[in-house]
């Protein structure tokens, strides 16, 4: 036990033991937490007011050497796992409709689209193909098999860490990537939601009547391509208004 008398007579008090044990624990985020915010034992029951000095530094007593390999681990292998979950849920929209319009890598490449989502996006290049994002897709996961493969390899690292670095928002983020490492891309998109086809349709100047969507006739590009995307998914015959 250590008593440090601080000017102005205010008593720290700490058990200096426990704060080593903590230091040594490498499940402890010491980089981004206080020491006595991990162990409370670091202030012995009894001891009130016990105040911890920081000594400016608002991360308490110690903080982490910030070349920790476990948490720059961890901190790749969510990087990752959020990726590969943006790319299968870019495969299950299908917001070019590459299934159809592009499937393999060998077919002639096909001009972008306005998104049939209506999401926002300020991508203009080539959209690629089906075929070739499922490529992408193996590559990263590959990659994230590999790094959670160096985790257990790593010494002190293990899957209880993140919790420790970073609560569970890090642990969950983690847990994500452990999951999509494991989860093959999807084979086609999904269905649409016709509604939301006719409400896109609507947003790009057309209008189903009569059995057919009807648009303006100086209509053409990016969006007109949209639009026979968009009637060929809903079954209907593309006209032209005068």
């Amino acid at each position: 036990m250590q008593k440090w008398d601080a000017p102005g007579g205010s008593a720290y008090v700490f058990d200096v033991e426990e704060i080593i044990k903590t230091v040594e624990n490498p499940a402890y985020a010491l980089k981004t937490q206080a020491v006595e915010k991990l162990n409370p034992n670091i202030i012995p029951k009894g001891n009130v007011p016990a105040v911890i000095a920081i000594g400016g530094n608002p991360l308490g007593l110690i903080a982490a050497a910030p070349d920790d390999p476990c948490l720059t681990l961890i901190e790749k292998i969510i990087a990752l796992g959020k990726e590969l979950k943006k790319r299968f849920d870019d495969l299950r929209l299908d917001d070019q409709d590459l299934f159809n319009r592009r499937r393999e890598i060998s077919a002639p490449p096909v001009p972008r689209i306005p998104p049939l989502s209506g999401r926002r996006t300020t991508v203009t290049s080539d959209p690629g193909s089906w075929e070739g994002h499922i490529v992408q897709y193996d590559k990263v996961q590959k990659e994230l098999k590999k790094l959670l493969e160096d985790m257990k390899k790593l010494d002190n690292c293990d899957d209880y860490d993140p919790d420790g670095y970073g609560g569970s928002t890090m642990q969950d983020a983690y847990d994500q990537a452990v999951e999509y490492s494991q989860k093959q891309p999807p084979q086609e998109p999904d269905i649409r939601n016709r509604s939301s086809l006719l409400a896109r349709a609507n947003e790009l100047g057309a209008q189903v009547r009569d059995g057919a969507l009807w648009v303006a006739a100086g209509v053409g590009g990016a969006v007109l391509i949209a639009l026979e995307v968009i009637a060929r998914l809903l079954g209907l015959d593309l006209r032209f208004r005068p």
